[in-house]
């Protein structure tokens, strides 16, 4: 850099900036305080025979402004072997000696090393397929067994289903059979019917149920038809239920008989319903055991003394001993449904559970559990279960 030294009084260095030929911004730049010389030598970071700009600007106390670029190119200049010390080419007259003396040989070296590359993968080859070999035995002999045992699962599930379709068939032929029972004409009949429904939007549920008393000549029995349904737009669950204790014997309908045109014969031991204070019913008052026949006399119960009425209510023990000595049932049923939404999924559960027991009056008791689960869903499953028992043993 070369500069008139005369510059203005204030000035107490030089900034400069270098860059390529080409270029926006500066590739190189610095600033020195020895402006008077007039000249200043750049020689760092510079490349040989490179077309390059320059400008400089005088550091003030106040502010400056930056010259226009100047384009300049740098000289070639380059290192010879005078620039390098006696070591240096010492050691390049070595190497060269070195290159030169080996390429005589480089055509064997290179065949030497050719063999050896190839009976490297030769070896690295043959131990990849024998691996390949001994992973692909463990393969198959792990694709028998699967095979194997899906197999057993699949003819695990057919049996399975065949036992299902079994107890499936023999529930709805029982089923069917409570209903036509229930449907039936007889001779004293009474039934009680209710039912529950709630809905919000798609979602939705029911109850439905249906209670019978009935009397023939040789039986008395009294059921309840039960059903369940919950769902919405894509899934439902529903639970069908039938419950039937019952028993069969000339004695069943002895006191029914003998209330005739009396109306009904109520047998307990507390007050009847206010619907039962009718004239025509006859209370059979247990209480005590002393079969007290009694009928609404408009504002209470009384004690009635007709013949009638006596008989009817010796009938009606002698009806009520005599189903004791045949036998007696009870069923208890707990069910209940579920629709739920497990991360972010939908399911459906129902479950039922009913237990059963059947006595007679020389001590011979039966009992029977029976449950049953079900889901639908990503993780579904159904299961039944089944426990009976003859005078408390019994699986």
């Amino acid at each position: 850099m070369q500069w008139t030294p005369d510059l203005a009084p204030d000035t107490r260095g030089i900034d400069w900036q270098l860059r390529r030929a080409g270029e926006i911004d500066a590739g190189l730049s610095g600033s020195f305080n020895d402006w008077t010389a007039g000249n200043h030598v750049i020689a760092a970071g510079l490349l040989p025979a490179t077309a390059c700009q320059l400008r400089a600007r005088m550091v003030l106390d106040r502010e400056a402004s930056w010259t226009e670029w100047v384009a300049l190119t740098t000289p070639d200049i380059r290192i010879g072997a005078v620039d390098l010390t006696a070591t240096i080419a010492a050691d390049l007259e070595k190497l060269n000696a070195w290159v030169s003396g080996g390429v005589t040989d480089l055509p064997g070296n290179l065949a030497d090393l050719a063999q050896d590359i190839a009976d490297e993968a030769t070896a690295r080859a043959q131990a990849v397929a024998g691996e390949a070999s001994a992973r692909a035995a463990a393969v198959l002999d792990l694709a028998n067994q699967i095979t194997a045992e899906v197999a057993a699962r699949v003819a695990d599930a057919h049996l399975a289903a065949s036992r299902w379709r079994e107890q499936r068939d023999a529930i709805r032929a029982a089923l069917a059979g409570v209903v036509d029972l229930a449907n039936a004409s007889h001779e004293a009949r009474e039934e009680i019917r209710r039912s529950l429904s709630a809905q919000l939007g798609a979602m939705g549920a029911s109850f439905a149920e249906q209670i019978v008393t009935l009397v023939d000549a040789d039986q008395a029995a009294a059921l309840r038809l039960t059903t369940l349904e919950a769902g919405n737009s894509q899934m439902s669950v529903r639970i069908d239920q039938a419950e039937l204790a019952r028993v069969a014997g000339d004695a069943a309908q002895a006191a029914s008989d003998l209330a005739g045109g009396k109306g009904k014969v109520l047998f307990q031991n507390s007050a009847p319903a206010t619907a039962d204070r009718q004239p025509q019913n006859l209370w059979i008052d247990t209480t005590g055991g002393a079969n007290t026949p009694k009928r609404w006399n408009g504002s209470a119960w009384v004690a009635v003394t007709d013949k009638v009425a006596t008989d009817a209510a010796t009938a009606a023990g002698s009806a009520l001993a005599g189903l004791a000595g045949k036998a007696d049932a009870s069923a208890v049923s707990n069910l209940t449904t579920r629709v739920d939404t497990v991360e972010g999924k939908a399911s459906a559960q129902a479950d039922a559970i009913t237990q059963l027991s059947a006595s007679t009056t020389d001590g011979v008791i039966g009992q029977a559990n029976f449950r049953m689960s079900v889901l639908a869903g990503p993780a579904g499953y159904s299961r039944i279960g089944a426990q009976t028992r003859q005078n408390g043993t019994g699986d």
